[in-house]
């Protein structure tokens, strides 16, 4: 179980909390708070419990967008291009819909992108339109780009042994 301290908001007697984002506190372990044009969406990790909200803050109200299910059930990191959404982690299904480690939410629906990465995904970003994606398999690091119907692998430019936490 978490500790308050560990969720996200809480803080003992917080007078600078605003009451416009509801009470203070994401349910779960929060990975991170991911910002795009006065939108946040926060993922969580919330094993051993069979699913994870992702909650979406649309500039007014807090909103249960999905629900992350198998693997560890914890997405790492999100990205937005201004009208999708795409989460990375550790996870086999969202909204009961198979997936593997990554998803993309267009605002009204998850779906898959294409077979999706083996391992856990730790890193996206966008580089002139295209979606990198990096993270660890049982092989070694994993980096990839997204063509818009399928992965194309770059994981032979890295170095064995590398582990990529972050891309910019």
């Amino acid at each position: 179980s978490c500790r308050p301290a560990d969720r996200a908001g809480v803080v003992p007697d917080d007078r600078h909390w605003s009451p416009q984002f509801g009470p203070p506190g994401a349910p779960h372990l929060v990975t991170g708070i991911h910002a795009h044009e006065g939108k946040l969406l926060v993922t969580q990790l919330c094993s051993p419990a069979p699913s994870c909200p992702i909650q979406l803050w649309d500039g007014q109200h807090w909103l249960e967008i999905g629900a992350l299910s198998g693997g560890i059930g914890i997405s790492q990191n999100a990205i937005s291009d201004g009208t999708t959404w795409i989460i990375g982690g550790h996870f086999t299904n969202i909204d009961n819909k198979p997936t593997q480690n990554i998803a993309a939410w267009d605002g009204s629906s998850w779906s898959a992108l294409g077979e999706g990465i083996s391992g856990i995904v730790l890193a996206l970003t966008w580089h002139n339109g295209t979606l990198f994606a990096a993270g660890q398999d049982a092989s070694g690091p994993v980096l990839k780009s997204w063509n818009g119907s399928t992965w194309d692998d770059h994981s032979a430019l890295v170095a064995g042994g590398t582990r990529i936490l972050a891309l910019a």
